[in-house]
């Protein structure tokens, strides 16, 4: 039996593993469903029409309400961008072991224009998820 002053550091020893494997579990998902969506936008890049494919993809690696996708060049009138190594050209909002917000909106740069990314006000998204958009805005050939 566990004396009774040992109990809480079990309980917080048990509840950091448990953060951990589910951070953990998390990664592994969320890695196993970037290669599947970069697989799919590859093949459809190369077959044409990538644009609305990759808006889907970012939505869904980047957690966002919407994406769009617009002639001109990123970072007009102020806004936010996602640079290619998967920083953000403004102050970040939030950081936490989460990743950080993503402003609203964020303009990611591709060869002959932007994705506009409308965030979800309260999810926050990894470096690792910053620079699989930013591969994936490299995939979409010029419309």
């Amino acid at each position: 039996m566990i004396p009774l002053v040992a109990a809480p550091a079990v309980v917080v020893a048990g509840a950091a593993a448990l953060r951990r494997s589910t951070r953990r579990s998390r990664m592994v998902e969320a890695r196993s469903r970037t290669r599947v969506a970069l697989r799919a936008l590859r093949d459809v890049a190369s077959a044409g029409g990538a644009v609305p494919y990759a808006a889907d993809a970012l939505v869904e690696v980047l957690h966002l309400r919407a994406c769009r996708w617009e002639p001109g060049p990123a970072g007009e009138d102020g806004i936010a961008v996602l640079d290619a190594d998967g920083r953000l050209s403004s102050h970040i909002q939030r950081l936490d072991r989460g990743g950080a917000l993503l402003p609203d909106p964020t303009h990611l740069a591709t060869a002959e224009g932007r994705f506009v990314l409308l965030p979800h006000p309260e999810r926050s998204v990894t470096r690792e998820e910053r620079l699989v958009a930013v591969s994936i805005a490299a995939l979409v050939p010029a419309p």
